[in-house]
């Protein structure tokens, strides 16, 4: 579970358009598709996706050590690809975009399993 939210919230990001002028309104369209495909990538779907977070709305103490892991795995992504100009979503032309860390790698039963039985 940890992972899959770390990756909602990079998509959140990217769909703030990375720098755009309309940098802070969200795009629907785009948070659709990042959605279905950190779904389909967890393989996990929305349905048993959303179990598991409601479980988690009503058992906060949990919900709390995992947003701290996500935090913690957000400002690891930060470390990790910092932002050289200071605008929002801004490169390094030097990264290469192959070498790009997948969050979202590991098993996906056992991420849902972190939280507790569902």
């Amino acid at each position: 579970m940890v992972r899959i939210i770390s990756d909602i919230h990079v998509a959140e990001y990217y769909s703030q358009g990375l720098g755009m002028p309309s940098a802070f309104k969200k795009n629907p369209d785009s948070l659709s598709l990042y959605y279905n495909s950190i779904l389909h990538h967890h393989q996990i779907s929305y349905d048993s996706f959303m179990n598991a977070y409601r479980w988690l709305m009503k058992h906060p103490v949990i919900m709390d050590s995992i947003y701290n892991q996500v935090l913690s795995n957000l400002e690891q992504l930060r470390k990790e690809y910092p932002n050289n100009t200071g605008k929002p979503g801004a490169r390094n032309p030097e990264d290469d975009p192959s070498k790009t860390r997948d969050t979202a790698a590991g098993n996906n039963a056992t991420n849902i399993q972190e939280a507790g039985e569902i």
